[in-house]
């Protein structure tokens, strides 16, 4: 049944001239339909993945984003080609935004659906090991999908993220996941007051969140997890223009006890609403022009992700 039904999603988007013939080793595009809609994606495939079941990581850009602007900071797609261990695929947002679940936002686009079929339709892949990262927007997605579709994850990554305000009352899955949390104290999109707001305009308000340690909290919860402690405090000089500098951002690791699934937690001082990396950008245009802050270069958060998911066997 599985098989007929899949036949049926590639036969209708290949009358929408969506036919993916897959590409190994290089970054590639594809496109199918999901309730009658063109959604568009950005996938890699490891050049030695055929004959072989590897673990999937489904990366979400942030609300204003693209896959391959996503794929090129992340940098998932070059620890995929390095290891040879995992498959990414980076799905396209309609208009450049998530369903993610806030009230009033994009309630017929059918994201849910559309991670879902792509989780059946890429070759290769452990349904085992299939994990979700999402970035702002693509956080606060990856939460819903976390609470709609559980049973199709084994882990969640969570940057520059809460867990909406909506969300946080209607998600009752109580399936532990292996979860992971990155948060900047000068987040300039996720405000103290609760409002999530557009960093370039922040009196528009984008709807309501419930801040970090509430979000933290629930998943400690939904995770069995019984305390937390500080594991890792990361503050080391970063080289700029080939000399040793402070980047202004330190972090703490906090990783939480006795849980069911493994839980841990980036607080990043200084780091604004940003993906931290050590090639990220920290010049005017993304912090003064575009308000988004710094992005700390004391980690690589998708080394980070991979490690903590064990997605690289050794």
């Amino acid at each position: 049944m599985r098989n007929i039904l899949l036949m049926a999603i590639l036969f209708s988007s290949v009358a929408w001239g969506c036919k993916v013939e897959w590409q190994y080793g290089e970054s590639s595009t594809g496109c199918i339909l999901v309730n009658g809609v063109k959604r568009d994606f950005r996938y890699y495939l490891p050049k030695h993945a055929k004959g072989v079941s590897l673990p999937m990581i489904i990366g979400l850009h942030g609300g204003g984003d693209t896959p391959k602007s996503f794929e090129s900071y992340s940098r998932f797609s070059e620890l995929s080609a390095t290891s040879g261990s995992f498959i990414t695929v980076y799905p396209k947002a309609k208009d450049k935004h998530w369903n993610d679940g806030r009230d009033g936002l994009k309630g017929g686009i059918d994201d849910v659906g559309f991670v879902k079929t792509l989780i059946g339709l890429l070759p290769h892949v452990d349904k085992n090991e299939v994990y979700v990262v999402g970035m702002s927007n693509g956080g606060l997605m990856t939460q819903r999908l976390a609470c709609e579709i559980p049973q199709m994850f084994q882990g969640v990554g969570v940057v520059a993220a809460t867990m909406s305000e909506t969300l946080s009352t209607l998600c009752t899955s109580k399936k532990p996941l292996k979860s992971v949390f990155f948060f900047g104290d000068k987040d300039s999109a996720f405000l103290d007051n609760g409002n999530l707001v557009n960093p370039v305009k922040p009196t528009q308000i984008r709807g309501q969140h419930i801040g970090i340690e509430k979000t933290l909290a629930l998943w400690k919860k939904r995770n069995g997890c019984q305390s937390s402690k500080l594991t890792r405090e990361i503050n080391k000089l970063n080289k700029k223009w080939g000399k040793e500098k402070e980047d202004g951002t330190s972090i703490k690791v906090h990783d939480y006890k006795g849980c069911k699934k493994p839980m841990r937690y980036y607080e990043i001082s200084g780091g604004g609403h940003r993906w931290p990396d050590s090639e990220a950008k920290n010049g005017m245009m993304v912090t003064k022009l575009m308000k988004i802050g710094i992005a700390s270069h004391e980690i690589s958060a998708a080394q980070e992700i991979i490690d903590f998911f064990h997605v690289i066997k050794k």
